[in-house]
Order: C-alpha cells, then structure tokens, then sequence
C-alpha cells in the first residue's frame, strides 16, 4: 500500500492516507476522487504510469485513448506534462503518438480478446468433452 500525504483544511496539519498504487483517475470516481487523483498527477506520482503505459510492449493503446475520451478537458495538459512537449494537443498529435509508442500494436492484424462460440462448435472442438 502506498501512502500519500495530504493536507486537513480543518486541522491545518498533515496526515497520511493510502492511496491505490498508480490508480488513474476513472470516469465513475466521485469528484472528490477524481480532484484527489488529478493532484496526484499533478504532483508526479501518477505521471510515471502513465509513461509506463507509453513504454509498456504489453500495454495496447485502448486505455490511454479510453482516458482521453473520458477527460477531453485535461487530457492535453496530461500528456504536455508526461511528454514535456508545450505544444501537444491530444487530437492533433495522440494518434501519431500511439502509432509511435504502440508501433507492435499497429503492425499486425488485431485479433479479438475473447471469441464467443455456440454450444455446438464446444462439441465439435472437444469431442464431446467440453
């Protein structure tokens, strides 16, 4: 378990709380979450997973593009931080970074995750064992 400080407006002193470790913020987090994990971001701790999941060769690039459809408003500010580029906006420069980044993903032929079959074809692939 990881352990953030953070700041008690009431009190005015500092106390620790834990933190999921590299936790992005999601679409369903309530806005106290979602500010809490921003300024996370903001601080660094989350920017190192982020270019994690840029350099990852396991890592497809579906939940990045996923995060930046979810925050549109911040996604540019985000990525200008982890990039240190001043200049990059998500809809101008996110697909040629993905293309870049993901180059594995983008060069053979996308297959699906999970395929679903009849009960049929589980008896003829099985033998009747399935």
């Amino acid at each position: 378990m990881n352990l953030t400080m953070s700041h008690n407006p009431c009190s005015g002193r500092r106390r620790r709380e834990p933190i999921a470790a590299g936790r992005l913020p999601e679409a369903n987090d309530t806005s106290i979450e979602r500010t809490r994990r921003m300024k996370d971001l903001e601080r660094g701790q989350l920017a190192d997973v982020l270019r994690g999941y840029l350099r990852s060769e396991t890592i497809a690039p579906l939940p990045l593009q996923r995060l930046a459809a979810a925050y549109p408003d911040t996604v540019d500010a985000v990525f200008r931080k982890i990039l240190r580029r001043r200049d990059f906006t998500w809809t101008e420069h996110g697909e040629a970074l993905m293309r870049r980044r993901k180059a594995w993903y983008y060069e053979r032929e996308p297959r699906p995750g999970v395929t679903v079959i009849g009960d049929r074809l589980l008896e003829l692939a099985f033998g009747g064992r399935g």
